[in-house]
């Protein structure tokens, strides 16, 4: 078996709402990491979110935040960001697989960038974002300056130079390695982007029409032709609030996990995701319990495909 390495991301200021920043140490406190390493997983926590979110960037970096947008803001973010690329590069380097939790979406910053440098795979991971929204916003085109909206955009070269340069050079990922599943907030920018860049874009009015498995069958294509390693970046915003409220966007409308786990599943089996992460857990609003039930659920499903080989 495959070890697997649960590593935090302790902010929300990528976010528009704060309490996301306490979503790892929430899941550390349920015990249920401790729960599937004893009934037989492979899997430990790699750093300890209380550490992280005791620290001067964790709890008091998001007393006050500074606006959306400015630099004093981004750099809490870009801290967060450095720091899990390191610790997903370190992971997989050491011959285990990554498991990222958190915390606003930014993260996927640096947990693909961190996947890309451990595999050498600069320009060739492929990446499946299950999520109600695109994330490809640059700050010229993103209405709200929320960092959590343009990870997928600095991961292909665009938009802010910091939080580009953390993907690293050249490029970690190119568009058309990415395929989204469940979009159905996305903003005019973006669009732009997908249309120009011929990027794998499945809307939820695509999965009724087409079906779930057709959807899955035409992102599997995407995500590995051509690449070299694969990540799976699941927002449980991407899910419908019914199964996942206490997320900082809910949008209706959404993904249901009883058709959706299974197919994710068999995906994993397939492709055998160096990275998964599981992102926009905000434990300190309504509905927390059904939220986390979603969380437990996904790792039950996809633990056993990332554990072998």
């Amino acid at each position: 078996m495959q070890g697997l390495k649960v590593i935090p991301y302790v902010c929300s200021a990528g976010g528009k709402k704060l309490g996301s920043e306490t979503g790892a140490s929430d899941i550390k406190k349920s015990g249920l990491i401790d729960k599937l390493a004893a009934e037989g997983a492979p899997i430990a926590w790699y750093v300890d979110p209380n550490e992280i979110y005791d620290s001067p960037w964790g709890r008091r970096a998001h007393e006050n935040l500074p606006p959306r947008g400015t630099p004093e803001r981004n750099d809490i973010v870009f801290w967060h960001c450095a720091q899990l690329k390191n610790h997903v590069r370190d992971v997989i380097r050491s011959g285990d697989r990554a498991i990222t939790v958190g915390g606003d979406h930014a993260m996927a910053l640096g947990s693909i960038a961190g996947l890309a440098e451990a595999k050498k795979a600069q320009g060739r991971v492929g990446v499946l974002w299950v999520d109600a929204h695109a994330d490809f916003n640059t700050p010229e085109t993103s209405p709200s300056q929320a960092l959590h909206g343009m990870p997928l955009a600095a991961l292909s070269g665009l938009g802010d130079k910091g939080f580009v340069a953390i993907g690293g050079e050249p490029p970690a990922i190119r568009p058309q390695n990415i395929a989204y599943i469940g979009l159905r907030d996305v903003d005019p920018g973006e669009l732009d982007f997908i249309q120009h860049y011929g990027i794998a874009a499945f809307t939820m009015k695509d999965i009724e029409r087409e079906g779930l498995e057709t959807i899955f069958a035409k992102a599997k294509q995407a995500i590995s032709t051509n690449t070299d390693t694969i990540a799976f970046s699941i927002d449980l915003d991407a899910f419908d609030p019914s199964e996942a409220p206490s997320v900082g966007t809910p949008v209706e409308n959404g993904l249901h996990k009883a058709q959706t786990l299974p197919l994710l599943r068999a995906l994993a089996d397939e492709l055998k995701p160096d990275l998964m992460e599981i992102t926009e857990y905000n434990p300190t609003l309504e509905g927390r319990d059904t939220t986390f039930t979603l969380v437990e659920d996904l790792l039950n499903a996809l633990l056993p495909a990332l554990e072998t080989a």
